[in-house]
């Protein structure tokens, strides 16, 4: 659900700007009065071309992975009723996507020239593409950062830890919150999850106690 979230967000806001940037191209926001920013403006087609197919959940791009997730796991737990939400949504929004493109990217112009400057605004809609196209790509670092996130959330009782070693570092007790990261990373150890004690060592190595 976190990973979703964060899809969402990304590739929402890069829909908004890319919108912005069509209407400082045709100077209008209606689709009707829209047409041919493929030709006035390629880079911009691009743009919302790969966000567009991000959100329908197309891979490789972060919507297909943040939608995969959400299936599987809402298969393993029976819940087929989100599984059905999901497909169908990810079919009504690629015919939204098509409906947007052949109105405003892939009709005859409406303009022969743009009518306003939209080329800075460009970059900021590339930044966020990337980072979907990265969350897709890159796909196990970004799903063990969202299952830590969610860690967290469910229990609760890493985050009371780490506030109570912020107090106690505060409070100038160093040795107290070394000596818990010690013994964290020992136990990680012995249970062979290196993960979590490779974290925890470069804690302590923040805290410069290293053996």
């Amino acid at each position: 659900t976190i990973l979703h979230v964060v899809h969402n967000i990304i590739v929402k806001s890069c829909l908004f700007l890319v919108g912005g940037v069509g209407e400082r191209i045709t100077g209008s926001q209606k689709l009707k009065y829209m047409g041919g920013v493929l030709e006035l403006s390629p880079g911009a087609a691009g743009l919302f071309l790969v966000a567009a197919l991000s959100l329908a959940g197309m891979p490789p791009f972060s919507g297909f992975l943040s939608k995969f997730v959400l299936t599987i796991a809402a298969l393993s737990g029976g819940n087929y009723v989100v599984v059905t939400a999901a497909i169908l949504t990810g079919f009504l929004t690629l015919y939204s996507m098509t409906k947007i493109w052949l109105y405003t990217y892939w009709r005859a112009r409406c303009r022969e020239h743009a009518l306003a400057g939209y080329r800075p605004l460009l970059a900021p809609v590339a930044v966020l593409v990337v980072l979907s196209v990265l969350m897709g790509v890159c796909a196990q670092p970004v799903l063990g950062l969202a299952t830590r996130a969610a860690d967290s959330l469910t229990n609760p009782a890493e985050y009371v830890r780490v506030v109570k070693e912020v107090i106690l570092f505060l409070e100038g007790r160093q040795e107290s919150v070394v000596r818990g990261l010690q013994a964290r990373m020992n136990a990680a150890s012995e249970a062979m999850d290196y993960e979590k004690a490779a974290r925890l060592y470069l804690r302590l190595l923040r805290h410069n106690i290293t053996d």
